[in-house]
């Protein structure tokens, strides 16, 4: 029989979970941290990944972390929301799966489980995405910024392409048309 797709487990034929960060114990959040800050200290230079510090990975008021079979395959967090004109905005960062799981709709799943969440605490997601990711952001619905669609302040280091999520958390939100 087949199961239907929740955010705690959506392939159990290939022991891959997507978890709520939140929902872990603080031991294991710490050693999520350290291995994502390090896994994006290693990656920045050659896929503009912007690297984290353990404790950017902490502050983060949601994230989703995929696993197989326990083991770590995947991250990606949003931060604290910032009011914006009549919004609030959370920015959607770190996406990360390790190279040899790629492919197989972790990013996807992990973005649009997280995506979801924040919707549901009416807030609208935003990102910037580096030449590895957009593809990702741009199937789950999110789409090119337009000039003063974000906070004040928000950049890239790298000048990574700001995207926003399309899709309205309530109905008094703009939800432009996909290219």
């Amino acid at each position: 029989m087949n199961k239907p797709f929740t955010s705690e487990s959506w392939d159990d034929i290939n022991g891959i979970e997507i978890r709520s960060f939140e929902g872990l114990g603080p031991d294991k959040q710490l050693e999520i941290a350290y291995s994502v800050a390090a896994y994006t200290q290693a990656r920045a230079a050659t896929e503009k990944i912007v690297p984290v510090e353990p404790e950017n990975i902490l502050e983060r008021q949601l994230a989703r972390v995929a696993f197989k079979y326990d083991t770590l395959i995947g991250y990606v967090g949003a931060s604290e929301p910032q009011p914006h004109q009549e919004f609030d905005m959370t920015r959607v960062g770190t996406l990360c799966v390790w190279p040899e799981y790629r492919g197989q709709n972790i990013g996807p799943r992990m973005l649009e489980d997280l995506t979801s969440a924040i919707r549901r605490r009416s807030q609208l997601a935003y990102a910037f995405c580096n030449p590895c990711s957009i593809r990702t952001f741009k199937g789950s619905h999110y789409v090119e910024a337009q000039p003063g669609e974000l906070p004040a302040g928000s950049a890239s280091p790298y000048g990574n392409q700001a995207m926003i999520a399309n899709k309205a958390p309530h109905s008094t939100m703009r939800v432009r048309q996909l290219p």
